[in-house]
Parts: C-alpha cells; structure tokens; sequence
C-alpha cells in the first residue's frame, strides 16, 4: 500500500461537481473503516473485504471549503498486522477572483519619499493621476486598502512618542484616525476579506508578533502564542493568515487558520522570506527573498511548492502583491537607482515602470471599486424612411449593471435632425432606462448622428449611431401629356451629336441643336424653362443653356476649361457641372446665368453631379480611392459619404424625386453595364436589368414611377423606359445611335396649391393714419411669383397714402413673404378700390406664411367716431390662378383716444398713474425693459379692439411730448384730484409742455463709516419737483440697495424702482410740488462684508429726468471700504473705578474671551463673550465689560493691570489702570 499520496488539485469552492479525486490500491484484506481528519477529504468504499490476490480501489475526494493548502490523515483500520495503515492526502483550495477593468475600476496606493518625507499617495494604473494623500511631520508607509475600497489602513510614527501605530483614513486621505495608540511599534496592517478585522505585527508582547483587532481597534488579540510572527496578509477567503517569523531560526513563510491555530511552514531557505502576499483566487503566494543573497520577489503555490523567480534582477526588488483579479503583481524596486513602483504579469514578464518620474515603494493594488456600468443597446439605430417635416421614432435602452447609481449627465447629438428624449437622468443599480431618438428630416436622403451619452461609469462617455432616410413628395401629373424626354443622337452623321426630344412615348422627336459639334448631356431647369447641355462648339467643352424649342442657347462657361455634366439644383438659380478648371475633374456650382464659380469637390477627384430633389446634397462618382464608387455630399462639398464599395465601376447616379432612391449604372455583375437602383444610404442594391447588353445613363420620371436609360440590347443604343422596379420594358426611339435620355418636370401649368388672404380689423383716430397688415397663408412650394390684388374700401373715411405732391400712390408696401428685387405697382383706378400688382423672378418666388403687403390709409379728420368701413377684396390672383385663393375681408372703425387711460377701463385713475410709472422705471434702465399697456392686450371700453404700440403710448403721453416720462404720471395724479382739469397734449399747440424745477437741484452723497456693513446714501434734493426718473450706478460686489425712498413721508409721491445687477432706476411722481422740506428722494446701500482687503467705488448718476425735462448731470459719490482687522483698543474710561468698557474690532466670526491679569501674571478676571460676528465692538451695548472685580466677585486694588483679547488664534494685550 502506498503510505503516503501528495497530489495537488485546484477546485471551486464548495462545488462537489467539480471534485477532484485522489485513488489508491489496497490488496487482500478486510477493512473496518477508513477516516479522515479532514472533513475536506472523503474517501470511499470506507468499508469492504478483498480477497486474496485481488485489489479493491479506493476513492479519495478532496471538497475544499477554504483556500490554500489543507491536509488530511486517512487512518485505514483492518484485520493485518498493525491493525491500521495512514495515507496521507493533501489539497489546494481556490475560489474565482473577482473581475473588472483594471484601468478604470482600480487604484494603486504606494509611499514616497519625493517631498522630503515619507507619505502616502496614490495613482491610477497606469501611473498616472498621483495624488498626495498625508501630509505630517512623521512617516505614513505600507499603506492597504479596504476590501472596499473606501478607506486605507497605514503605518505612522506621527503620534506623539514617535512609536508606530495603525492609522485608517479615507480613500482620498481625510479623516485620519489612530486605531491602536499604543507606545510599541505597530504596524503592517492587513485587512480581513470581509473588512471587519486587521491583523498587525507589534512589539507591545515583547518580540514582534502577530494580532487581529476589530476595524475600529477593538478587541485586540495576539495569535502568535509568544512566537515571533510579522507580515500578516489574509487569505482572500479569511480563513487563514500567511505571515514571515523567524522560529525556527531564519524568517520563513507560514499560514495559520485565522484564529492562530493549524501553522504551516511554507518555506525553508537559507535566506529570510518576506512579505506573502495571497493571489485573489487563494491558490498562490508571493513573497520577496534574499535567498540568493539579493531580494527578489518570488511566487509560490499555496503549499510551498512551485517555486518561480519573477524579477531576477541585480535590484533590491520587495514589497510584492496583486491586482484585483490576480493579472498582474506590483512591487518596489531600486533597479534604476531609486525605489520605484514596477507592475509584471505573474510570471514576471510584461515589466512596466509606474512611478517614472519619481520615488515610489510598498504598493497596494485597491479592489475594483463598486461602481456603475452603463450598457447601451442597441449601439446603433436605423430610423429608416421619414417624409420631411415629419418624425419617427427610435428607442435605445442605457442598462445599470453595476453596484452604484449610474448618471447619465447629458446626451447631445451631433446632427440636429435627430433629438434624444431623455437626455439626463439617473439609473438604479440593475436598472434600465429607455431612450427616444426622434429623427425629423429637414433634408433628403441618407442623415446619420453621433449620439454622446455622458455618464459616469467607466469610459466616461458612451456613442450610439442613428440614421435615417429623408423624403420629399414628387410632384405628381400626367407623365405621357405633360412631360418630355430630351436626349442625344448620333443619327444625323459620325462624330456629330445633336440634342432631340420627344414625348414621354416616343412620340413627336424634335430636333433641338443644329451646330454640327459633339452636342451632349442635357438637363431639364426645374421649371421647364431651359435646358443646360454641354457643347465643344468653341473647341472645348462648355455649359450653354437653351430653351425648350433650341432657340436662345448661351454659352455659360466660356473660360478655356472643359466643362460637362450639367445639373440643375431644384431651386433653378445653381448649376452643377464638371470641370477640369483645377486640375483633375472636379464638381463646382455656378449660379444659373453662369458666375459666382465655387469648387465643392476640396481638391479630390469627382463628375457626374446630380443634385437631391430638396437641393441640400450632391450625389456623384469618384475614382479617389481606386475604382470609380458613388459618393454623396452637401451642397457645399461638406459631409461626403461613400454609398458604394465596389470593384466594378458605378456611375451616372441619379436621385429619385422623393430623395430615397439613387438609381445607377454598374458593370459589377457582368462584363456590360446594368441599371442599380439602391436606398439613399447605399443598402438594398436591387438589379433592375439583366438582359446582357449595355444599359447606361438612368433617369428618373418627374413623379419617380418610372426609368429611361440608353441599351444596346434592340442594336444600335436606342431609348428605353421601364416601371421604377425594373419591369415593363418599352423602345421609345425608332432611329439608330440614341443615348443620354434626360426627362422634364411636369411642363403644362398646374394648380399646386391654394391660398388664402386675409385683411385685419383696424381702427384709427380722425385725422390719423390706418396701417393694413394683409396676411397670407403658406406660399412655399407654389412657385408664385405674380401677384394681383385690388383692396376695396370706404373713400370717404379712408384715402391711399401719397407721396408728397399727392399724385403717386406709395399706399402699398411689399410684406415679409416677398424677397427683395420684386417690383411693386399699385394705383386707384376706381375710387375704393387701391389695385396692387407684385412681380418676381422665377428663381426667387414668394415663400412662407406672413404679411403679403401693408396698406397705409389717412383717415379722414372730419370722420363721425364710431364710424366703420369694410376692407374686402376685389381681384385676387396669383400665377394667373394657378393658385387657388381666398379673401377674408376686415374692417376699420373711427375711435378717438381717452389719454390717460392706460387701462382701459374708461376712467383716469391712481391705477393708471402706477401702470405709466411702471413703464417708465423699466424704460429707464441701460438696457430699457419695454411693459405692454392693457390697452394693447384687450380693448378699452372706448375702442372696439386693443390698441396698437403706436397709439397706447401715445394714451400715456399726457404732456404731449413725445415721451412717456414720469411727469405723465404725476399729471394724472394732478387730473384725479382736480389740480389740472385737462392733459397738456389737449391743450391748443405751443401750450407749455412741462416745469422746470425751480432753484435747480443737488445730488450729494454720504456714509456712516468706512467699514464692511456701513450705509452709504445718495439723495437728490430740489424745490417745486412733481416728478423724475434716474439710474445710479454702483458696484454690485461692493454695494446693496437696501431702500429707495421719497422724501415728506411715505405717502408723499407714488415711487419705483428696479435694480439689475449694478444699476437701479427710479421713476416717482407726486400730485403736488415736493422739496420744499428737504431731500425729494433717496438711494440707500450698504456696503459688503466681506472684502478681502481695502477697497473704493463710486455711485454715479445718469439719465436724470425732472417734471419730464433731462438734465445734464456729471455726479459722482467715491467711497473707499476698509475691512475689519483683529484688533484691541483702549478700555474707557482709563483710569476708572469701578467700571470699565473694553472695546475690540473682530476681522471674522470667532470665540471671543476678555482675561484680566496682574502685573504678577496671575489671572483676576475671565469675561466670556462667546460667538461673535465680524465686525466692531465700540459701544458699551457691544464692548466688553469689566466691573473691576475678581472671580470672587471682590473689588480689586487700585493699581495696572493687563487686560487680553483671545479672538481664535488671535491675542493681544493692553494695559489698563484701576484708579483709587
């Protein structure tokens, strides 16, 4: 029988599933029982006879519940001599470590020297981010972290006595707190896994050994029985401890269960073994050794066993542990001449420096930090087709699977066509949020987005990708009566290419171009209007434009360059074209009569451009990365995108009239081109021929049902259509050599729309002007650019406005839906009738919602009030009807104005005087404030409808000037109660308007003191003042408004005031004269508190307006603020008997003591003041107090005496005199 078996197995713990098992043979014998000492270790049969020359095996099972290295007695009872056999067995425990991102989720603690003492600090990773976490006169070394994280656990001689101790503060260094305050050394603390426990080497037993106290220093144990023990470190479980002792000689590693017991020599060198360090998963050691005469770190198995050299370097290398998940080891070496902190993977391999720059030693790795962990899914979004102007919607969901609350900070968008809902929020531990993308397109085709999610779990940032495809509606019509198709031929001679066209059937070919060059490549204006084609006539390639029938062609790029490919942008006023102008082919855009030249391709290859149905991009070919592939960009060459990847050659793209498809020509299927057709962002490529001959140069119907193209499939290149999806394939040309089919819009006028227009209600005063907004609904789309209008109204109220010899009528003024550079007509044929005509050009038609026109009548002076006229309209037309349209007829109405009344209630009232003060205080701010009238939000009882801007401020304007100032109140005070009977702006023309204040005015200014909290007031004072209105300026950080008053009583004038940051305005106005008595009114401030040291300002006064006059003014009030300082003054009265006042000026919130000493130093008095403010102690209500007597409450002698402010840290002493 074998009596001893020495196997090492790693195994989960406690899964049985995964078991190892150790077998041996017996021979022939009878067996009562086999038992272990172990419960770890099973084995079985337990019991069984063998008969002789047989062999029974047997199963040992090793169930680890612990880690590290555990052994077992297997005591074999039998009938053979000796009674009993022993096995012996033995085994390795692990568990799983524990897993994260190190370079995020991690720290790395360490000690230095660099600052001139030892202290603790700590970095990420990768080095980077050191941080100071101690600053004491004393050594902080060996630092260790939680389990947790949150704290670490640290050596210190910074007690008093200079001994060490076990010290314990916040990850980020506050709090420290001494945990074991005890005159021996102790230090190298270790944590237990659980974070309850640390286990310490110290000296208070004599020798250094081994204790554990609780994480608060409690509960102090010695495990090491009186044997010197050091260098504890816990097994990741908790079940055991390995630590360094020298009892039997030379310092060797040992593990111990955690409560002292079942000690384990691990090692038996010559040298001394230190500083064990468990790996996360229990199933290894390492250490450092000077087994070979220098330290080296080394890594064990958890028996001893396995011995491996991971540094080997002629270095002083120590201090070893591990990472987290037990991926790497970090220690200190001296190798480069200096202790640094180096990391290695366990075998030593992959060495990396962390502390480069700067001394470093006694690394600790952190756990991986409890934190969030944000999941986005899905990481991209494809929101498909959106008409635009529309929206769809999109979901994306951000999932919490950490252990800390995830915060999502902000999700921005990097295309504004796509809008993220919500875009800050917090999520649970485990819990998910749903997140919105709604993609409302503004343009065609293919629209991608970065979506940014910032958050704050690792990585910072998180980007989710979203698309979609933007769509226009094509316009619509009878394709075969109100379209053609122009393309070029060959049929008239070789080398001689002419441009024709016919009908979408065939029908009717036309010859177009007569000038015997290579003719080529047309292109329909959106309107129909012209056609743009390239021609060699002058011996290069040229843009030229003509019309329809061929007539009037103009040559457009005459500049010895070729030029081809022209294209219409949607708008008619761009073209589009190839040139070589730069060097290699490259895309520009001209204006439509040919300048204004810009190169959008930015110096890379491009040709073939054709612009998006909506005008914002630009699809095209280019060969700049190798084959000849389709590209997309903006108008502007901005945001180029590749739509294919291809080795073949694609070509001549073409957009759909909605914006979703691109149709093109390809030879990547066979050695002949097809025609593709393929979504807007290059996905779903559909094959639409497949016949084996030549198709090229596709071409979208205006309505997008349909495709021509060129084939040689029927001989010689003809003409061909077919439906949108590739079927229903028809020759339209009959003659031979026909290619390059380019097809018109819709050609035969069309309603495209209606509109309706709308005339306003109105009123006016007799005498007055009545201005007519005349609204229209949307005109985008409809392409109007001919207006007719003929408003109708009642000539004995109301007359067009004329020019100033009455004869020319300028009534009529253009509205915001007519650009600039249209013409405007107007005239009265007919009396009542004012006919306006408006005219534009085609490439610049009315657009958007709005005012049409404004019309501006005088209304008549002797009109009866109340007096109405309608405004209707006669004709309407616009595009000789091709838009449909629809007048709403207003009206106009004579009122005349109730002045004073700004809200409408039909009586001058104190009310009033409030509103016209309100407007005036706001107007009278640097940046003015403009307050709305209810008169313009509602209609008074004296008008049919609110009042205009125009005419509520003049209801204000009492006086008459042109102002509304706050004399206008003051009048309408006077009016309520009689002192005035009538408004001056009633009054007949050259009436006094306003009062000049009698004996002028003065402003002055004053304060209190110079200290923090002192009030500093500027007044303005003046005889017979009704009324005024100012600003005073200050500096904000050195002054508050506390009050603005009046002067003679608080009912003396109506006042208001406004501050806005340093600036307040003030309006008041009184019914009757004020100054007489004094000042009229006053600002008050108090100056700041907390000053950092002396500091000056001025209140400066502007905008000064009295009885509604302005007066210049260049006032100016300096003050200067001193702060407070710590200091003692002189008691009073000095000498006194038998009391006396102790004043004191405090510079911040402190515990204030008044001490009396005699000259012998000893203490007469105490005086406790408690918390005080900042600021002075002078008075008697607020100095300190003595009442010359002692603790005992007994007078003292006559005589000096010192007398001591203690103020926090600040002291200071005087002398004071006790009189007989």
């Amino acid at each position: 029988l074998p009596q001893s078996i020495r196997h090492k197995f790693l195994c989960h713990v406690p899964s049985p599933e995964e078991d190892r098992t150790i077998l041996f043979l017996i021979g022939p014998l009878s067996i009562g029982a086999i038992t272990s000492s172990d419960a770890q270790f099973t084995a079985s049969p337990a019991a069984f006879d063998v008969s002789p020359g047989t062999d029974q095996a047997v199963t040992v099972t090793f169930t680890p519940t612990v880690v590290g290295w555990e052994t077992a007695d297997l005591t074999i009872s039998h009938n053979a001599a000796g009674g009993t056999t022993l096995v012996t067995a033995s085994g390795i425990g692990s568990i799983t470590p524990p897993t994260g991102d190190l370079a995020t989720q991690t720290e790395i603690a360490f000690y230095s020297t660099r600052d001139g003492n030892t202290e603790v600090y700590k970095m990420a990773p990768d080095g980077s981010g050191e941080t100071r976490l101690t600053d004491e006169p004393g050594s902080d070394e060996r630092p260790r972290w939680h389990p947790e994280g949150q704290s670490i656990t640290f050596g210190s001689n910074r007690a008093v006595g200079g001994s060490f101790d076990i010290f314990v503060m916040g990850a980020d260094g506050s709090g420290p707190t001494d945990l074991t305050n005890d005159p021996s050394s102790d230090q190298l603390p270790s944590w237990s896994p659980d974070g309850t426990r640390i286990a310490f080497q110290s000296t208070r037993a004599g020798e250094n050994q081994l204790f554990v106290m609780d994480a608060d220093g409690s509960n102090v144990v010695n495990l090491s029985g009186g044997l010197h023990a050091g260098w504890p470190d816990w097994s990741p479980d908790g079940s055991k401890i390995a630590f360094s002792s020298d009892r039997n000689g030379s310092d060797q590693l040992y593990v111990m269960d955690a409560n002292g017991s079942g000690i384990a020599q691990l090692t038996d060198s010559a040298g001394g073994n230190y500083h064990p360090a468990w790996s996360p998963d229990g199933s290894r050691i390492t250490f450092y050794s000077d087994r070979t005469g220098m330290p080296e770190v080394y890594v064990i198995s958890a028996d001893g066993s396995n011995l491996v050299n991971i540094t080997n370097d002629a270095g002083v290398d120590t201090s070893p542990s591990w990472a987290p998940d037990g991926t790497r080891i970090i220690f200190e070496s001296n190798r480069s001449g200096v202790e640094r902190v180096y990391t290695s993977l366990p075998d030593g391999s992959d060495l990396q420096v962390l502390t480069a720059s700067s001394q470093g030693g006694q690394p600790s790795w952190s756990p991986f930090m409890s934190g969030p962990v944000a999941e986005v899914s899905p990481a991209s979004l494809d929101s498909g087709v959106i008409a635009n102007g529309s929206d769809g919607s999109d979901t994306f969901t951000v999932t919490n699977t950490g252990a800390a609350v995830l915060s999502v900070s902000g999700i921005t968008s990097s295309n504004a066509q796509f809008a993220v809902s919500p875009v800050a929020f917090d999520v649970a531990a485990g819990a998910s949020q749903a997140v919105t993308v709604t993609f409302t397109p503004t343009v065609v085709g293919w629209e991608t987005a970065d979506l940014t999610i910032s958050h704050n779990a690792a990585g910072g940032t998180t980007v989710v990708t979203e698309s979609g495809i933007g769509s226009v509606t094509p316009p619509t019509g009878d394709l075969l009566a109100d379209t053609k198709i122009a393309f070029v031929s060959e049929r008239d001679g070789a080398n001689v290419l002419e441009i024709y066209s016919m009908a979408s059937d065939g029908s009717g070919e036309t010859r177009l171009t007569t000038d015997a060059s290579l003719t080529r490549m047309p292109a329909w204006s959106p309107d129909g209007a012209r056609i743009a084609f390239s021609s060699d006539e002058t011996g290069w390639d040229d843009i030229w434009v003509m019309n329809p029938d061929g007539l009037g062609p103009v040559n457009l790029t005459a500049n010895g360059h070729s030029a081809r490919y022209p294209s219409w942008s949607p708008d008619g006023t761009q073209i589009a074209y190839v040139s070589g102008r730069d060097g290699a082919d490259q895309v520009f855009v001209m204006s439509a009569a040919g300048g204004a030249v810009t190169n959008v391709s930015g110096g890379l290859h491009a040709d073939v451009p054709w612009w998006s149905p909506d005008g914002a991009k630009i699809v095209f070919e280019s060969t700049r990365d190798g084959d000849r592939e389709i590209f997309v960009m903006r108008a502007d060459g901005s945001d180029v995108l590749q739509l294919t990847f291809n080795a073949a050659s694609d070509s001549r793209a073409r957009w759909s009239p909605d914006g979703t498809r691109i149709v093109f020509d390809s030879d990547r299927d066979a050695s002949d081109s097809d025609i593709y057709a393929m979504d807007a962002d290059g996905t779903d490529v559909v094959r639409l021929t497949t016949d084996g001959a030549a198709d090229l140069y596709p071409a979208w119907s205006p309505d997008g049902s349909k495709i021509a193209f060129t084939s040689s499939r029927v001989g010689l290149n003809h003409i061909l259509v077919m439906d949108a999806d590739g079927s229903g394939i028809q020759q339209l040309t009959t003659g031979d050599r026909n290619t390059w089919p380019a097809w018109s819009p819709f050609l035969t006028p069309v309603v495209v729309g209606d509109a309706t227009v709308t005339a306003p209600d109105v009123q006016g005063q007799r005498g007055g002007t009545a201005v007519f907004p005349i609204d229209v609904t949307d005109l985008t789309s409809f392409g109007v650019t001919g207006i007719q209008v003929t408003l109708t109204y009642d000539d004995t109220l109301l007359t067009p406005k004329t020019d100033a010899t009455g004869t020319i009528t300028i009534a009529a003024a253009a509205g915001d839906v007519i650009p600039e550079g249209w013409i405007v007509e107007q005239n009265v044929v007919t009396p009542g009738e004012l006919t306006v005509w408006l005219a534009g050009d085609f490439a610049n038609p009315a657009v958007g919602a709005g005012t049409l026109l404004t019309a501006t009548f005088d209304v008549d002076a002797t009109a009866t009030i109340g007096a109405t006229s309608a405004i209707g309209f006669g004709a309407l037309e616009f595009n000789e009807g091709a838009v449909t349209t629809a007048g709403v007829a207003g009206s106009f109405t004579v009122f005349s104005l109730m002045y004073g009344d700004v809200t409408g209630n039909g009586a001058v009232s104190p009310y009033d005087a409030s509103w016209l003060l309100e407007y005036v205080v706001n107007a009278t701010l640097p940046e003015p404030v403009l307050v709305t009238f209810p008169i313009e939000e509602t209609a008074p009882t004296w008008a049919d409808l609110p009042l205009s801007q125009e005419d509520a401020f003049a209801v204000g304007d009492v006086d008459g000037d042109a102002t509304i100032a706050a004399i206008d109140a003051s009048l309408v005070l006077q009016y309520g109660v009689q002192l005035v009977t009538i408004f001056p702006v009633e009054e007949p023309v050259g009436a006094p308007r306003s009062t000049p204040v009698a004996g002028g005015y003065r402003l002055d200014g004053s304060a209190t003191s110079e200290r923090p909290g002192a009030r500093i007031d500027v007044s303005l004072s003046g005889e017979d003042v009704y009324a005024g209105s100012m600003v005073l300026e200050f500096d904000p950080n050195l002054l508050r408004v506390v009050d603005v008053s009046v002067g003679g009583g608080r009912d003396n004038a109506l006042v208001k005031h406004r501050v806005d940051g340093g600036q307040v305005s003030l309006a008041f106005a009184s019914g009757r004269p004020m100054g007489a008595e004094g000042d009229v009114l006053n600002f008050s401030f108090e100056a700041a508190r907390d000053i950092p040291g002396s500091v000056s300002g001025a209140a400066r006064a502007s905008r000064v307006r009295l009885n509604g006059m302005p007066v210049d003014t260049v006032f100016e009030y300096g003050y200067r603020i001193e702060p407070y300082r710590f200091r003692l003054m002189a008691n009073y009265p000095n000498p006194f008997n038998p009391e006396t006042w102790i004043p004191f000026e405090l510079a911040e919130d402190s515990d204030v003591t008044v001490r009396v000493y005699g000259l012998d130093g000893g203490l007469v008095r105490t005086v406790e003041l408690g918390r005080l403010a900042m600021g002075e102690y002078r008075d008697r209500r607020t100095a300190a107090y003595w009442d010359g007597r002692n603790e005992l409450g007994e007078a003292v002698a006559s005589g000096v005496y010192v007398y001591e402010l203690s103020a926090g840290k600040y002291r200071e002493t005087r002398r004071l005199v006790v009189g007989k």
